[in-house]
């Protein structure tokens, strides 16, 4: 026994010194592209499979995971989250042409719509993730269902209407996108008078940091989204010179202001649609920065865990846990960033 410690001893010290001199050998920048980065639509991959996890047998998902003391999703299942892995998947499905992700799109919104029958008005601000779906598919069904969403959401009365900056903007959103299926110029007046609601709500919520003169608040990329569906809508360019002008404040050069993925992620969505829009490649460096800062900042993953390694995007900066949401959304926006590469460590 005693003449095989020494043996295994010089053995190690043997390996350590091949394995330096292997690495000392490869240049500093291969060991980095390779070991390091990953693309867009890989990670969006990994995301995507923690979806997957969240799903129960009946076809609805867990809302959050790593929900302890403090969270407020405890073992939570909202039905009309559902949307939200549409999403997801109908972008998979986009950037690979894999008739699974289509497939799993299908399957999570009849689930969902099947649910939305019993009660419209519960099903309201599901609808630009469907038309994203409608868009894939033609398939009437869920054009059919957006038409009687918007048709609930139209005749919403008072009492059950929102003063919340993010949810006025998505109803903008919505009701633009339908006026585009159907034509109807009370969506397209209604979008409209949203965009000025959540623009006017939005001048009453916090001031994250300001810039010659113009003040970025909590919730100020929603309105932005707003406007760039109402310039698909109408082909009026004020909207989206509105949206250039926005995006001149620079918010990718103040990221670490931002804490909740409420903030990033449409702010992500917005120099990537300018992008997508224009062609202008500043607009996708900057939307590389942003989603970098995510990728580094709240995903937990297996590369670098904040919480449990599981793949998920951490909700905030604050908490530990995670959400369907947040995750369903940065696979959907990296799976339109399939040539972008990221640091994953």
């Amino acid at each position: 026994m005693s003449t095989k410690k020494p043996v295994l001893a010089v053995a190690a010290i043997v390996i350590v010194v091949a394995l330096y001199f292997i690495f000392s050998q490869t240049p500093i920048d291969k060991q980095v592209t390779e070991k390091t980065t990953k693309s867009g639509l890989e990670i969006a991959k990994e995301i995507y499979s923690y979806i997957g996890t969240q799903k129960n047998k009946d076809g609805f998902y867990a809302y959050a995971s790593n929900c302890k003391g403090g969270c407020p999703f405890i073992d939570s299942v909202f039905k009309n989250a559902n949307t939200w892995p549409v999403y997801a998947s109908v972008g998979m499905y986009r950037a690979t042409n894999d008739s699974k992700y289509l497939d799993a799109a299908k399957r999570d919104a009849d689930t969902m719509i099947a649910w939305c029958a019993q009660d419209s008005r519960e099903c309201v601000r599901v609808l630009y993730q469907i038309d994203a779906l409608y868009s894939e598919t033609g398939d009437k069904k869920y054009l059919d269902f957006i038409n009687t969403e918007t048709a609930a959401l139209l005749s919403l009365p008072d009492e059950a209407e929102t003063n919340f900056t993010m949810l006025i903007a998505i109803d903008s959103v919505e009701l633009s996108d339908s006026y585009i299926w159907s034509g109807d110029s009370k969506a397209l007046d209604s979008s409209i008078k949203k965009l000025s609601q959540a623009e006017a709500l939005l001048a009453n919520e916090k001031t994250l940091f300001e810039k010659d003169g113009n003040k970025y608040r909590t919730f100020s990329c929603w309105p932005q989204l707003a406007r760039l569906e109402l310039f698909k809508s109408t082909d009026d360019s004020k909207y989206l010179d509105g949206v250039k002008a926005f995006a001149a404040n620079n918010i990718p050069g103040n990221l670490n202001i931002f804490w909740m993925m409420t903030d990033l992620q449409p702010c992500l969505d917005v120099y990537q649609s300018l992008y997508e829009l224009t062609g202008d490649k500043s607009y996708n460096a900057d939307a590389e920065k942003i989603a970098q800062h995510i990728i580094t900042k709240y995903w937990d993953s297996s590369y670098s865990p904040k919480v449990s390694g599981n793949n998920a995007i951490k909700s905030n900066s604050d908490q530990s846990f995670s959400t369907i949401t947040e995750a369903s959304y940065m696979a959907y926006m990296l799976s339109r960033m399939e040539g972008s590469r990221f640091e994953v460590r």
